[in-house]
């Protein structure tokens, strides 16, 4: 008889195996029916392989940690055969997940402890607890830190946008990368990148300090906005219609001139499973147009059926992207 600890360890192994055989890129369409056919084989292979994929977006920018699985800790033999196959499997899980972030540094785990507020695939309304409202776009997160002399919100990752309750005489401040915007009597949006932060100013005025070891500032008015980099560089300034910043809080996406790579990538923001591009797309024409965010799938599709790209739609959620008309 099959040793149910090796069965598990094993489907537990395939299924790693297969999360980074879809990551890869490589995979064919024989490489895929095999794959389905394997998913479709038991509930404890589609329960696995949730659990990887689900692991390997939490690892972020450290995916080497999924190469090999921890070994999976198990209760004491007479209370393990008692157990349903059901909560063997959650035990598996349970035991995976927290020997992973044993050794875990992941970005995307000290992002969790700081944020106070964090959004995943949709956009999220919090009021601050002066009672100003903050709008966080998909993947955005921000820490609140109220204090005697100042409102201070630091954007961790993603976009915001903010509407300040007045009235008070603690200047409301957000903070991002080595930047900082000060509100004076307005409502605006704060996009962090990488290494890079744009502002821009639907109401009223703000005070933009790209650096603030620095302390030079300048100064933003309605319809008006500005890029600084994380050394704290001003990029740019620029104009803007108030009507088009922060389009996201409308369920639009707004894509100007975006490489195509970078449109899918913005759309796949909104969808709740991974969007992997299996093809070099850098020979088509930049994307424009507007797009329905809170149908992600719908406008991924428009987008690949105008640019003559299929998409193959796979168990979990998971998109490819393919160049080539899809099959009929």
């Amino acid at each position: 008889m099959t040793d149910p600890d090796t069965m598990n360890n094993t489907i537990s192994e395939q299924a790693r195996d297969w999360v980074l055989r879809l990551a890869s890129g490589e995979m064919d369409g024989a490489e895929i029916d095999r794959f389905k056919a394997w998913l479709a084989t038991s509930d404890a292979h589609a329960q696995a392989f949730e659990l990887r994929r689900s692991l390997w977006h939490q690892l972020g920018d450290h995916p080497e940690l999924f190469a090999q699985a921890p070994p999976p800790i198990r209760p004491r033999r007479g209370v393990w055969r008692t157990m349903s196959p059901r909560h063997k499997a959650a035990v598996y899980a349970s035991a995976i997940a927290a020997s992973l972030l044993a050794v875990l540094t992941v970005p995307e785990a000290i992002l969790r402890i700081e944020a106070d507020h964090l959004t995943t695939t949709t956009i999220g309304e919090y009021a601050l607890p002066d009672g100003s409202i903050a709008w966080l776009d998909a993947g955005s997160a921000i820490s609140v830190d109220y204090g005697t002399h100042e409102r201070k919100v630091t954007l961790l990752r993603g976009n915001a946008f903010f509407t300040v309750r007045h009235g008070e005489d603690r200047p409301f401040r957000v903070a991002a990368l080595h930047g900082m915007v000060e509100d004076i009597g307005t409502s605006f949006e704060v996009r962090r990148q990488k290494a890079q932060v744009d502002v821009a100013v639907t109401e009223g005025v703000v005070r933009l300090t790209p650096d603030t070891s620095r302390n030079k500032a300048i100064l933003l008015r309605r319809g008006e906005g500005a890029g600084y980099s994380d050394a704290g560089a001003l990029l740019r300034q620029t104009a803007s219609h108030p009507d088009g910043v922060a389009a996201w809080r409308r369920k639009e996406l707004m894509i100007d001139r975006q490489p195509l790579a970078s449109a899918i990538r913005e759309i796949a923001r909104y969808r709740s499973g991974p969007t992997w591009i299996w093809a070099d797309l850098s020979d088509r024409a930049p994307v424009n147009g507007a797009f329905r965010i809170d149908d992600a799938d719908t406008a991924l599709r428009d987008l690949a059926a105008v640019q003559e790209l299929s998409v193959t739609w796979l168990p979990g959620d998971i998109a490819i992207i393919r160049r080539g008309n899809p099959a009929p």
